[in-house]
């Protein structure tokens, strides 16, 4: 990949600066160099670069662009790139990124291709932030990278699907079926709402039906960036009462922290979707409608909402894991400790070599991988702390009838 520039006098002036965004495989068969890896915070945002020294511009695709900035304005570019062979590359613009790594701080341009991949620190930025070469582990990161990329199907985009059995909800057989009415929507939300229920249905998640006896209302609600919604199902109203909960303990604070804390390298798996991985049975479907302003719709797999359903992905997952050493879950995500890098490797593969064959998949850009100590330590307070404010917040809402 090139380079081109044409602020030449002439034509015979013009300079084609390699761009080695992709790498030139085969001049050395068989030989695998692995790249160096190395963690810088744009805009305060940890973001792990690879170091290419034949890169005369840093680069990023403008996928980790929109998940790192969503909605973010770039600037125009003259800047044009093309491939070894000759063809263009679209370049979408350039971002003035704060770039911050140890004790520098400084603001460079970071430029925005169409696609994906690994972000690159090129030559540009290598010229002014000074690398601390004696604390880059190059060992650690390519290992980690292969292992990755050699278990892609897990970070893959859409909804997993659990390979074991179906997931069962008992509900009282003499209970009578509760159908709830649609309740009414702010018609600013409506469009969004259909959006999601389309997007649900089209991914397998619901189906639509035209009649049913048990029907829940939907709470539906506003994402961060206010362009999309999280539609659950208000089971409080339907199935919660009258089903039989599916006790499983949920690891205390204080059992994880006696559990992990010899660990000095530490990750978390954060799994898309969890409890939508799992297939209901057709018993269960029947219990789990939604009633929209759209009409009726059937959950296929858990939904959120479910009074069972934290018990059910707990004891799931933890079957599923059990006998590797070093590994905890928590709900949606799974927690590994570990003393060394190569025992920590180890189990991670491990993890991901069971995830594989379950057909389970996991948010990569949730994910933190061997992480020091004290950086795993605050995540996972705050996840406690946040799960815990949640739960208060049920609690009150159940409490005051809202």
């Amino acid at each position: 990949m090139r380079q081109i520039i044409e602020d030449s006098e002439s034509d015979e002036d013009a300079l084609a600066e390699p761009l080695g965004l992709v790498e030139e495989v085969g001049s050395v068969k068989g030989v695998y160099q692995p790249p160096i890896l190395v963690s810088l915070h744009l805009d305060s945002m940890e973001v792990s670069m690879k170091v290419d020294t034949g890169v005369s511009l840093s680069v990023m695709s403008d996928k980790q662009c929109n998940k790192l900035w969503p909605g973010r304005s770039l600037k125009p570019t003259s800047v044009r790139l093309e491939t070894y062979s000759k063809e263009p590359l679209k370049v979408m613009g350039s971002l003035d990124v704060k770039v911050g790594y140890e004790q520098q701080e400084v603001k460079l341009p970071l430029i925005i291709v169409k696609g994906n991949g690994l972000t690159l620190l090129g030559r540009d930025w290598l010229k002014v932030i000074k690398l601390n070469w004696s604390r880059i582990n190059c060992t650690r990161a390519p290992a980690l990278h292969e292992l990755i990329e050699n278990y892609a199907e897990i970070f893959q985009s859409g909804l997993g699907t659990f390979k074991g059995p179906d997931v069962a909800i008992e509900a009282d057989p003499e209970a009578t079926p509760r159908f709830c009415k649609a309740r009414q929507l702010p018609y600013a939300m409506r469009n969004i709402v259909e959006k999601e229920l389309d997007r649900l249905v089209s991914e397998g998640t619901l189906e639509k039906v035209e009649y049913a006896d048990w029907a829940a209302p939907i709470v539906a609600v506003l994402k961060k960036d206010k362009k999309a919604v999280r539609i659950c199902g208000d089971f409080r109203m339907t199935v919660n009462p009258v089903s039989k909960l599916m006790r499983y303990p949920i690891p205390k604070i204080e059992d994880l922290f006696a559990t992990l804390s010899k660990g000095k390298l530490f990750t978390k798996l954060d799994l898309a979707q969890a409890y939508q991985q799992l297939k209901l049975n057709a018993k269960a479907n029947e219990l789990v409608v939604i009633n929209t302003h759209k009409g009726l719709f059937r959950y296929t797999r858990l939904p959120f909402g479910i009074s069972s359903a934290p018990g059910i992905f707990q004891k799931v997952m933890e079957d599923l894991l059990r006998g590797i050493r070093g590994v905890l879950v928590y709900i949606d995500d799974i927690l590994i400790s570990s003393e060394s890098e190569t025992e920590h490797l180890q189990a991670l593969e491990e993890v991901f070599k069971r995830l594989a064959t379950a057909g389970l998949r996991a948010k990569k850009s949730k994910c933190k991988f061997m992480s020091p100590r004290v950086n795993f330590w605050v995540m996972l307070l705050i996840k406690m702390e946040f799960d815990h404010c949640l739960r208060k917040f049920v609690l009150f809402s159940k409490h005051h009838g809202r």
